[in-house]
């Protein structure tokens, strides 16, 4: 999240809006958001159904502290719902960043 509020100003620039959705709860985001500084929403998915509807959950965490928690990914959204890209890597220390949106809405 770090590295997308750095590039927020290059993707707003480039016409889009930047959201997060996490399985945290409200509570525990807004100390994220406090505390990293971020300017875009972040959405609480606590039961983890907007997660489980884009298909991106991290079923390796079955029965542990992070059931329920998404495979970084990315969407670009066009303004009719329509998803045009998808970025996702199964594991949390990989990500994409601000130059693959940018480019994906080229």
């Amino acid at each position: 999240m770090v590295e997308l509020q750095a590039g927020n100003p290059q993707i707003t620039d480039a016409g889009a809006t930047l959201w997060a959705v996490n399985f945290d709860n409200k509570k525990t985001l807004k100390k994220v958001k406090e505390t990293l500084k971020i300017s875009f929403p972040l959405l609480a998915d606590d039961k983890s159904k907007t997660i489980d509807a884009y298909g991106v959950r991290n079923h390796t965490k079955k029965d542990t502290e992070l059931e329920g928690i998404a495979h970084p990914t990315i969407f670009i959204i066009d303004q009719g719902g329509k998803i045009t890209a998808s970025f996702a890597f199964g594991t949390v220390g990989k990500r994409h960043g601000t130059k693959d949106i940018i480019k994906a809405l080229k």
